[in-house]
Formats: C-alpha cells, structure tokens, sequence
C-alpha cells in the first residue's frame, strides 16, 4: 500500500467512488470500455452510473462515474494505478476519488508557484539575464524531479546568477505568465471566501508581486540577499525547501484557525510532496514523477478549472 501515502493518510475509504475522466476530447467508446473492463474484472458486481457529463467546455470535457464495491485499498491501489496508466496512454485525465471526499469546500487553496501558477521556472528566466540559462534549467529539472538535493541545487544556480542588479532582476516579473486556469480558480476562491496562499521554493521578490496582481494576502518564498543594489548570490536562511514549505503551511492554519484536513495543496515538483502529505489531498498539476504518487488528485492533460467542478459535486 506504500504506492499511494495518501491512501492511508487520508479519509477513511467507502464502498462508494467517483471516477473523474477529463482532459481536451471525449472519450471513444472503445476507450471507455477499456477502462471498465479491468473494474469489472476486480469488481464484478460494480455498476457505473454516470453522475455528470459536461462537454461545454471548450478546454476541459468531463465525465463522472460513479460505482461501488465492498473491497477498500487494495481495491483502490489497484484500480489507481490502472486508470492512470490507461489515461497517460490515451492523453486523458483519469481520476479515482472515494465519494466521501466530494461535497467538500476547502478552508485554505495552497499553491506552488513555479511551473504550477506559473508556466515557467522564475530562476531560470532570471539566468537568461547572465547568459546561464541552458545550464541553470537542467539544474532545476533533475532538483523539481527530486533527483537533486533541494538545497544544493538552489545554492548552485544561485551562484550562476550572482552579480545581477536588483532592477534588473525585477525585470523578471514582465516575462512570467500566469495561468489563465489558476487565475479562474483563485477567483473562485474568493467569490466562495476559501483562503489561497502561495508557498514557493522560488523568490520573495516575484512571488509578493504575483500575489498582489492576484489579490492574494498569504504567501512565502527565499528571501535574495543584496548589497549596493547587486545581488550576493545568497539568500536569507532558512532555505524554503519543501519541509519549509509544509512548515510554513501548518504555521499559517494555526495563525487562521484553519484545520490541516481542510486544506487542498496544488503542485508540480517533487518540494511539493511535504504539504501533500500534511493536508487533505493534494492535487498534482503535471506533476513530475516522483510527485504523481503523493497526489489525490493527478492533472496532466486538463486545466485546473475541473477542480472547481470536483469540489461541487454532490
């Protein structure tokens, strides 16, 4: 059962699940018909009942199933793992989530920034600034993938960046795009009074300025340290790893008065891992590898904005 930690951490499983299928297209018929059959092969006495079938989108088609079944994590496990193997085959989203999880409205939306609010990495837009871009970007792949030392990797680019000046460095914040889905979602949150926060391994500097273009009143990044206007190549400790980072989150739910099991984390690199672990469930948003398995919630082909239709389910 080690595959998927949340599974143990999380609510206790039922005998009742959701299956949410969604991403840029429909599904066949053949294709939906491969992902019952292995259920029905585990789950003989299972029957689908679809329960939601929007196609108005334009980015995001989404159908829901739903079916139940006396067997619990094993089942669960298995089926998990079946779907999201047939889903990367197929390039679509297929998500298994226990019905008691729906019907649920968050306190607190935790998101990372880089490469997850963001469409880029924000150090490797400031290395195209000293000419360190091709090496700085392979730096960050293998530390985001989790086969680098946090740490390490963030002092190694910091030092490829080192003697930039601080206007040029803001300079940054012009070249970063938002994604147009988080920013739907965060409006969502505050049209229905749930808390965001941004929680990065990035920057103080960018992620402050996202967060007020964005209207977000909480968030937490590396300080860069500075000296006549030039940056050191160091920054304010302690580093904002991803023990930081889970840190920082379970700080802010006391400062708030908001319970851990009310609280759904949004991310992409492996960092991502230690808040998914201490909240409810977390969603993983092309989501490296070594993430895909602390994620509830795995998002490769659709928008963010099916999350929203998740937490509305009935």
């Amino acid at each position: 059962m080690g595959q998927y930690p949340f599974l143990q951490t999380g609510p206790t499983l039922g005998s009742s699940f959701r299956l949410l299928i969604s991403g840029p297209r429909q599904l066949t018929k053949a294709e939906l018909s491969s992902v019952f059959d292995h259920v029905k092969k585990i789950a003989p006495m299972s029957n689908f009942q679809l329960v939601i079938n929007d196609i108005q989108d334009k980015q995001d088609c989404l159908m829901g199933y739903e079916f139940t079944c006396q067997d619990g994590l094993d089942l669960a496990t298995s089926l998990i793992h079946h779907f999201r193997q047939v889903g990367s085959e197929i390039g679509i989203d297929i998500n298994l989530i226990p019905k008691s999880w729906l019907n649920y409205w968050p306190n607190l939306l935790v998101f990372d920034v880089d490469s997850t609010l963001i469409k880029q990495e924000t150090i490797d837009e400031l290395a195209s600034f000293s000419n360190q871009r091709e090496k700085v970007a392979e730096i960050t792949r293998r530390a985001m993938e989790g086969d680098l030392d946090f740490t390490a990797a963030m002092l190694e680019r910091l030092k490829l960046i080192k003697g930039l000046s601080k206007e040029e460095m803001m300079k940054v914040t012009d070249l970063l795009e938002i994604r147009e889905d988080m920013a739907s979602l965060i409006r969502f949150c505050h049209q229905n009074n749930i808390d965001v926060a941004f929680v990065s391994g990035g920057f103080n500097m960018v992620v402050s300025h996202l967060a007020q273009v964005l209207g977000v009143k909480h968030f937490h990044a590396n300080e860069l340290l500075f000296e006549d206007g030039v940056f050191t190549g160091n920054i304010k400790e302690p580093i904002v790893t991803g023990r930081e980072k889970a840190k920082y989150m379970v700080e802010l739910c006391k400062q708030l008065s908001i319970d851990l099991h009310d609280v759904v984390v949004i991310g992409d690199g492996a960092n991502d891992q230690y808040m998914m672990k201490q909240a409810r469930f977390g969603v993983g948003f092309k989501p490296k590898p070594t993430l895909e398995r602390f994620s509830t919630i795995v998002l490769k082909y659709s928008t963010v904005e099916v999350l929203q239709k998740l937490l509305s389910w009935e």
